[in-house]
């Protein structure tokens, strides 16, 4: 090395092999950092700590004729009348409660907060319409308004989630229905933590 020239500390600076005196290779780019909603994707699938409003903890697919809660029945054995639920509803929930159970993510425990209840139910298009009518259906310009009753359907969904998602259905304080026409019956049962309506806020 000649007199006046750079020192070994600056040569490793820029990167020279003070041995070889030639310049060591460059060393590989790093990658890109990745977007939000990578590391979103990338991420394992579990539930939050403190599941936010939105966040589904049960959704669940029920492909059934659609069915409603039943009204209890009187009838008489030996003289004395008896009031019992219809077998067809009997069926149905126990049914239901055994999709709703594993639906269940790994580890759950019984809600015990309100919670908010978003049901769609999906009415098969009827095979004998019209194709003018069928594609009104698939379009949603019509909309099913046979039975079961809303109401009906509601109770039979919160009778079966009854110690199997909640606590008791008390806790429903908010629900959502919406009847649609689709290729397969059945219900689309979605529980949430329970917003706060927007009215709470202006109330003095």
């Amino acid at each position: 090395m000649s007199r006046g020239g750079p020192t070994e500390a600056q040569l490793q600076l820029l990167g020279y092999d003070t041995t070889t005196g030639k310049r060591r290779p460059a060393p590989p780019p790093s990658p890109p950092p990745l977007p939000p909603t990578a590391y979103a994707e990338s991420a394992p699938s579990r539930p939050p700590v403190s599941p936010q409003v939105g966040y589904d903890f049960v959704d669940a697919t029920w492909n059934h004729l659609l069915i409603g809660k039943g009204r209890n029945r009187w009838s008489t054995r030996n003289g004395v009348p008896h009031m019992h639920t219809p077998q067809k509803t009997i069926d149905a929930e126990k049914d239901l409660k055994g999709v709703l159970t594993l639906a269940l993510p790994p580890g759950f425990e019984l809600i015990r907060f309100p919670v908010q209840l978003l049901i769609d139910v999906r009415k098969a298009i009827t095979l004998s319409w019209s194709k003018r009518k069928k594609a009104d259906a698939e379009a949603n310009l019509i909309r099913p308004t046979a039975k079961p009753d809303s109401d009906n359907i509601i109770k039979l969904v919160s009778d079966a989630a009854n110690k199997v998602v909640w606590v008791d259905d008390t806790q429903v304080v908010d629900i959502q229905l919406v009847r649609y026409f689709a290729p397969v019956e059945g219900l689309r049962i979605r529980v949430r933590r329970a917003p706060s309506p927007p009215f709470w806020e202006h109330i003095a």
